[in-house]
């Protein structure tokens, strides 16, 4: 009777720490497409790029920033057609140079894209088409940034909130990243009430949707993807099945996140099963090359196996095409969605 009464109390206590209608473990994720005979090369006119490159979306172009570029930071294209329409911004500490360029967001209503300076502790507003028409352009200033404290990446809700992952920085020069409500007005931020409990190194990829009232964050060093409301409401814990809350910084998940329409998808990188060693004898992380694909509620679609390392990617809603980054050649490319996604 007591083994009764002792396992009926532990039942109980399992029931109330693990909701099943919010934990998701997924054991089976072997719905495979290999697509990489579907990946289109991108030839973008008249550039040549370092490799510390980042892709962003507006109207009809397609921004381009190089953060290690000799000459200008930021290269806008035509988004159909790839024809090259002006390089501009130069990097230094004077009026309309960016110092240390970090995260770009894109605002298509305005027709404007914002950049941190890093260097400058602010994020600087551009119009496009006052850009692209007039080279001595110059940004007006957004926000302010701290220094121990600063968005990296974020998503406009409207002119006084952010939805948005924030840096902390400690004392030690450590630093750990929350996902925050941001007034941009007045700098001032919230941490969303839901982190879990067991991550303690924690180094995420972000996006957020408006139109569902959600944000995602997939976790880059343990095999945990967590859905909540814009309020910071836990809706799901998305556990794959290497999953283990002792992972720390050893092996790499998951890195660029994006809503696809109704779906979400996340760049895998298969943790222990993507390790190798160099000449030398050490381990390095491989590169992720596949693409898994959710539904709004966790539920696991499918695997799209890319069959090339992928440095990053952002999804082109205009043509239905995911336009990815790659750590080889060719350097862009991109893979059309339809009746895949």
């Amino acid at each position: 009777m007591k083994k009764i009464y002792w396992l009926s109390i532990f039942t109980f206590f399992l029931s109330c720490v693990q909701n099943p209608n919010t934990e998701k473990h997924q054991k089976n994720r072997e719905n495979i497409l290999n697509v990489k005979d579907k990946v289109v090369a991108i030839n973008f006119e008249n550039s040549m790029f370092s490799s510390i490159v980042q892709c962003y979306l507006l109207n009809n172009y397609i921004i381009i920033s190089d953060l290690r570029s000799s000459n200008k930071l930021i290269h806008i294209f035509d988004r159909t057609s790839f024809k090259h329409i002006i390089s501009s911004i130069d990097k230094g500490r004077g009026p309309g140079e960016i110092t240390n360029m970090g995260y770009i967001f894109t605002d298509e209503q305005k027709n404007s894209f914002l950049v941190s300076d890093h260097g400058k502790n602010a994020v600087f507003t551009y119009n496009i088409d006052s850009l692209i028409l007039n080279p001595l352009y110059l940004p007006s200033v957004f926000m302010e940034m701290g220094k121990r404290q600063f968005p990296d990446e974020y998503k406009f809700i409207n002119d006084s909130l952010l939805i948005g992952k924030m840096i902390m920085v400690s004392p030690s020069s450590s630093f750990n990243q929350e996902i925050c409500r941001i007034n941009p007005k007045t700098g001032e931020y919230k941490p969303m009430k839901y982190s879990h409990k067991k991550i303690d190194v924690k180094r995420v990829s972000f996006d957020a949707s408006l139109e569902n009232n959600i944000y995602v964050e997939c976790y880059n060093y343990y095999d945990l993807i967590t859905i909540c409301t814009l309020d910071g409401e836990l809706k799901y814990n998305i556990y794959g099945k290497y999953w283990n809350a002792q992972d720390g910084k050893k092996y790499r998940y998951y890195d660029d996140v994006a809503f696809c329409n109704d779906k979400i998808l996340v760049l895998y990188a298969e943790g222990k099963d993507n390790i190798y060693k160099g000449n030398n004898g050490e381990l390095f992380v491989g590169r992720p090359t596949k693409v898994l694909v959710f539904e709004k509620n966790g539920d696991y679609v499918r695997t799209l196996d890319i069959g090339m390392k992928i440095n990053s990617f952002c999804f082109d809603q205009m043509n239905n095409r995911l336009i990815m980054i790659l750590d080889e050649e060719p350097q862009f490319v991109y893979l059309d969605l339809n009746g895949l996604v």
